[in-house]
């Protein structure tokens, strides 16, 4: 039998190899994904000191609520800077406040192991110590208000005087989840009360007086923000954006092959985002054990929580990973609970010590091939930190579940110190990050615009053209009298010098920095839809 008690010193070391694993390097790489289009909607919110309509490049986007955006200017502000390191930390801090919730709730309700080991999982399986972790994007905090509005109603029905103050919470979380993602987050609140109506075996419930008001106080945030914004605008652009970010990646979006071929690789994708802790899946399997984990009461109602929620994602072929942020502890937590409830766990001990074994034979190898310097701090102490685990997975088997924690988070190291350079010195987008901040340079101070109009060019340019220029960005009927990025093909008759040029990946177009010399007068007006009908990332 594993001794239950909890290695206090082990724990603790886990959280101190926890802060240098997350924060190591993380504003070195050049800002990527969806991270320059968050940056650049709220760098422009405090260009024009406009905080209600979303741009880029001066034009409206409507395809995300602004909640995620003012909480970056609140870090720009905070910080004096809106660099990549900041908008990172809008994923970290949210992910360390989910973990720790998540914490609090597993202990609440089911025990105190199970809640270390579902954290340490939530903070190390591969998908999100490798990359999620390092990104600056809306979906750890929406996964974390989500998963709440779980727990909210778990509670509530377990407290049936307190049903109003329930459905209060229930629906401003999902408010807010709405302000930060938009339509899709209808999906969730719609399934969860049928789970929880499913579980019951009842349907009045939803139909109380505290239902209703629940559901109006939720409504409230959004509507007044829309309301606030047809002040200024026409909201038909949030109507028609709203709908075609809900069908983006379903089946409605894609082919039949793609849906039918998706419904086959999406539990094995699953498997491989979850590595290393897929393995424990085997503890569900051991004797009773899953029969235990289910009728383990709050995790037999995440169970159907789970059912009603993931066909919408097990259904949709152009899905991310990120977007189930808010399931995947239901399966940590189960994963967790199982492996708990086994006393044999001789082979996991083994697995654990062979992965250490080839880790330390393994990274001096990498080193070497990659042709790194081998002998400096960082690589001593990794391998310090690989012993270390190793002796202790040898003397002290039955901690051997924590240890690949440590593991986990030792590779992490590895991975800010040699990885994240290597990647920077040899790769495309701190290639792009330069192009664009040498545009900065050569036009500071001196206007500069688009001769296009729309977000034809990736976000990433724009995002450090703007940071460095402290100025947005736009388009301009073109003449002789400033700069322009010119799209080649998009202008007749024109003439220019040629500044600067510069590659982007979206349809393997070069772009010029440009003098124009000659512009045709009456040059008509360019209609946007021409040059990004579906470009514009989410």
């Amino acid at each position: 039998m594993e001794n239950r008690n909890i290695p206090k010193m082990g724990i603790i070391a886990v959280l101190a190899l926890l802060i240098p694993a997350l924060f190591i390097n993380l504003g070195l790489p050049a800002i990527t994904a969806d991270e320059p289009t968050r940056a650049l909607v709220a760098m422009e919110m405090m260009f024009k000191h406009d905080y209600l309509i979303s741009t880029i490049v001066g034009e409206f986007y409507y395809k995300k609520p602004p909640l995620f955006n003012w909480i970056l200017v609140a870090m720009y502000r905070l910080f004096n800077s809106p660099s990549e390191w900041v908008t990172r930390l809008a994923a970290v801090i949210p992910l360390l406040l989910f973990t720790y919730r998540l914490f609090v709730i597993v202990k609440r309700h089911v025990n105190i192991n199970t809640a270390w080991l579902t954290v340490f999982i939530q903070l190390t399986f591969g998908r999100m110590l490798y990359y999620d972790s390092m990104l600056g994007h809306i979906d750890i905090l929406y996964a974390w208000l989500t998963f709440e509005t779980f727990v909210i109603l778990y509670e509530g029905k377990q407290q049936h005087e307190r049903q109003l103050r329930m459905f209060l919470i229930f629906y401003l979380l999902h408010a807010a989840a709405f302000m930060l993602k938009g339509l899709p987050s209808l999906l969730f609140p719609v399934l969860t009360l049928a789970a929880m109506s499913w579980i019951q075996r009842d349907i009045k419930w939803l139909f109380s007086r505290q239902h209703v008001v629940g559901l109006l106080a939720g409504l409230t945030f959004p509507v007044v923000f829309f309301i606030a914004y047809a002040q200024h605008n026409s909201l038909i652009g949030w109507v028609l954006q709203l709908w075609d970010q809900s069908k983006q990646r379903t089946v409605l979006d894609k082919t039949l092959w793609e849906s039918i071929r998706h419904l086959f690789t999406f539990p094995l994708d699953h498997f491989m985002h979850f590595a290393p802790w897929s393995i424990l899946v085997i503890y569900l399997f051991y004797k009773g054990n899953s029969t235990r984990v289910y009728h383990q009461p709050f995790i037999k109602y995440l169970f159907w929580v789970l059912v009603f929620n993931i066909p919408v994602y097990w259904a949709s072929p152009g899905y991310y990973p990120r977007y189930l942020f808010m399931l995947y502890p239901i399966v940590f937590i189960a994963l967790s609970f199982a492996y708990f409830e086994t006393t044999e766990k001789k082979w996991f001990h083994w697995v654990v010590r062979s992965i250490n074994i080839i880790l330390i034979a393994a990274l001096p190898i990498v080193i070497i091939k990659m042709d790194w310097m081998l002998w400096n701090y960082s690589f001593i102490i990794c391998m310090l930190l690989l012993l270390v685990n190793l002796y202790c997975s040898i003397k002290y088997a039955e901690k051997n579940i924590w240890l690949l924690v440590s593991l986990m988070l030792v590779t992490r190291l590895f991975f800010n110190w040699y990885i994240i350079p290597h990647r920077v010195a040899t790769g495309n987008n701190d290639r792009n990050k330069n192009e664009a901040l040498h545009i900065a340079e050569i036009t500071k101070g001196k206007p500069l615009y688009l001769s296009y109009p729309g977000s034809s060019s990736e976000h990433y340019h724009y995002y450090y053209i703007e940071r460095e220029r402290d100025e947005i960005l736009t388009y301009k009927q073109p003449d002789t009298s400033a700069y322009f990025i010119y799209w080649p093909g998009t202008l007749a008759g024109v003439t220019f010098d040629t500044i600067y040029q510069f590659d982007q990946d979206f349809e393997n177009t070069t772009l010029y920095v440009v003098k124009f010399k000659t512009v045709p007068s009456g040059l008509p007006m360019m209609d946007p839809k021409r040059f990004y009908p579906a470009f514009i990332p989410n």
